[in-house]
């Protein structure tokens, strides 16, 4: 109950009261008309004694109202303070959360477009063609009288069977980048080994060594280059050069489609 309310009621029940105490002492004031002036006089100090004690126990019954009021007021006070401290937090923890579900749902979305990424790259794996190739020289070959193309007859790997063991020619299947590697070794004194290789009728790329000792050297070489469908890759000796059948190689693979 508000405070001034409970004090209004106090003082209207103490009204009610001293109403009740004078009704109850008409008829002894009515009874005291037939007694002496002396006797009448004590019965109404009687009366006004009975009435002051009420009142002062009621004044002691509203002292202790406005003091559990005071309390009542306190402990609202506190109360109201720890609502408005209550709501400032959970104010900061909706905001929280209004920035948690927001950086959710950008991480669900960037998810999504990883999985549709992951899906794409699985789709392109499983249809990219599968080409790779390896093979060895047979035999020495060399010296020649003129450059000639070198047929790698020995066979490692032929996924896709673009490389041909009888032309040593590669024939690209699909339109793409490829990657070409060679080894060839040399171990005849006095005479140069080489190899170069050739994208249809351009030279891509070669390497030459000079045995002055007698004893195996190794060259390799490699390199990456874009063909089109029934582009032609092969490896070619130079001119009066001399390659060792033995570690002798040439190799080569579909690095993507494009």
């Amino acid at each position: 109950m508000h405070p001034v309310k409970m004090k209004r009621t106090a003082v209207v029940a103490l009204q009610l009261l001293l109403l009740v105490l004078l009704q109850n002492s008409l008829p002894e004031t009515e009874a005291a008309d037939a007694l002496k002036p002396s006797d009448e006089l004590k019965h109404l100090r009687d009366i006004m004694y009975q009435q002051g004690t009420a009142l002062a126990e009621l004044k002691t019954e509203m002292k202790y109202m406005e003091k559990e009021n005071t309390a009542l007021k306190t402990n609202i006070a506190k109360q109201i303070k720890e609502t408005k401290e209550v709501r400032k937090e959970l104010s900061g923890v909706k905001a929280e959360l209004n920035a948690l579900q927001k950086e959710n749902t950008a991480l669900k979305g960037r998810l999504t477009n990883g999985e549709e990424d992951v899906k794409s790259l699985k789709k392109v794996v499983l249809e990219q063609p599968k080409v790779a190739f390896s093979a060895t020289l047979n035999s020495d070959v060399g010296p020649l009288s003129a450059d000639s193309d070198l047929v790698f007859s020995g066979v490692n790997t032929n996924i896709g069977g673009a490389y041909n063991p009888k032309t040593g020619l590669f024939t690209a299947p699909v339109r793409g980048v490829y990657y070409f590697h060679f080894t060839i070794c040399s171990s005849h004194k006095g005479q140069y080994s080489g190899i170069y290789l050739k994208k249809n009728n351009n030279r891509l790329t070669g390497l030459s060594e000079y045995n002055y000792d007698g004893y195996s050297k190794f060259i390799s070489g490699g390199v990456t280059v874009q063909l089109e469908r029934g582009d032609v890759v092969h490896a070619r000796i130079y001119k009066g050069y001399f390659l060792c059948g033995y570690g002798s190689t040439f190799s080569g693979f579909l690095f993507t489609v494009y």
